[in-house]
């Protein structure tokens, strides 16, 4: 045995064993998925749910949009529900907008503490003189599908664990490159969590169209400027054993930027947040996960670990190249074979979503097609996330103008 095989096997081993347990998880979740296992509602529309439910609406200058999400949450609720929208540091007519649709518009302004977790914060400190039973929060521009409330909050009533609904992000147009990017979303938001469900494990929270019984406000802040409030808010909970459950018989839609600008601050913004949240709370969630023997957590903490899709094929195909040339080298070829494992699952991983979730949107030849330059485009932000990570909330330029 060379010292160089030695060597090569030390470096390598932990990097192709988290590159085979990704693609290994990846394939689990979506083999486990199935989009027809969604019960149906747990109640119609216009039927007030039995828990008294506050539904949040955090929203920075979302005067454009607001109006159809409004429209879409008033008829589903009961007269008792208030509906509060935390017109947080806006220059537009977002809290005019609100209350002409009768709804409840509370004003934030805070140059310093930005953010949706401080609005959310907001939101929650003005319920406590009269706190609901649950509390839903909403992004200002999704739209609630049938049934969404009631069921939310049944669920998070029922459960006393932070419900997620299915939240969808929709192309705008029919381009190629649009359809990837909501079928890559699909697989994260809908595949992925889908898989978990049926396998009895917890998901993360998306950030739209979730439940929470009021009781848990008792114990985590969500005051927080963090690019992904949301996934923080989640794993915080899942520390302290509350584990964050999928409900995708609730349904919320949201339609995909259209400003180019906006669309790459929001990838921007995402992807950088996803990445730091890895780096930062994968540790110790590992690490509680194996000091508590807690299957649930050490499956959140698997679930944290799946980079993007772009980012994970990139890491994989690079590896790749670099075990080819050890394997010409002489050094060993046992590290290109376990990436080629990896490789093919992410493949299968791939055919299954298109198959269960996505023979509406997009075929499987175009995926591959476009998959390579889809992967290109990402690469700047994530070279971005290595010399000038973005750490501050910017909003999202929606439209042109």
């Amino acid at each position: 045995m060379t010292l160089a095989f030695v060597l090569s096997t030390i470096v390598a081993a932990p990097v192709v064993g988290l590159l085979v347990g990704i693609a290994f998880l990846l394939f689990a979740q979506s083999l486990l998925a199935r989009p027809a296992s969604a019960p149906k509602p747990v109640v119609e529309e216009g039927v007030r749910p039995h828990p008294k439910a506050a539904i949040l609406i955090p929203a920075h200058d979302e005067a454009a949009g607001l109006g159809a999400t409004l429209a879409a949450i008033v008829p589903q609720i009961g007269s008792p529900d208030p509906v509060i929208v935390i017109a947080d540091n806006c220059s537009d007519d977002t809290a005019a907008i609100a209350r002409a649709a009768g709804v409840v518009a509370i004003e934030r302004s805070d140059a310093v503490l930005r953010g949706k977790g401080y609005a959310l914060d907001f939101g929650i400190e003005h319920l406590k003189s009269d706190p609901p039973e649950v509390v839903l929060m909403f992004d200002a521009d999704c739209i609630a599908g049938s049934g969404c409330i009631a069921t939310l909050a049944i669920e998070a009533q029922r459960l006393r664990r932070p419900v997620q609904a299915l939240y969808l992000i929709r192309a705008t147009n029919d381009s190629l490159v649009a359809r990837v990017s909501e079928f890559a979303q699909r697989v994260r938001n809908w595949v992925r969590p889908s898989g978990m469900r049926r396998l009895g494990m917890p998901c993360q929270l998306m950030g739209s169209g979730m439940g929470f019984h009021w009781s848990l406000f008792a114990r985590q802040s969500v005051a927080s400027g963090h690019l992904t409030e949301d996934l923080q808010l989640g794993l915080a909970f899942a520390k302290q054993g509350v584990y964050p459950v999928f409900c995708p018989s609730a349904t919320v839609d949201s339609q995909a930027v259209t400003d180019p600008e906006g669309a790459a601050v929001q990838r921007t913004r995402w992807e950088h947040g996803h990445l730091g949240t890895i780096f930062t709370e994968w540790p110790s969630l590992a690490f509680l996960s194996i000091r508590t023997l807690d299957t649930k957590l050490a499956a959140l903490a698997w679930d944290l670990a799946v980079p993007p899709l772009a980012l994970f094929s990139t890491m994989l195909f690079g590896a790749m190249l670099l075990a080819l040339l050890a394997g010409f080298a002489g050094i060993g070829w046992w590290p290109a074979i376990g990436i080629a494992i990896a490789i093919a699952m992410l493949l299968g991983t791939i055919v299954l979503a298109q198959r269960r979730f996505a023979r509406d949107l997009i075929q499987l030849r175009e995926i591959l097609l476009l998959a390579p330059l889809y992967v290109v485009r990402k690469v700047p932000v994530y070279f971005r996330f290595l010399v000038r990570r973005q750490v501050e909330w910017v909003r999202t330029k929606r439209d042109v103008g």
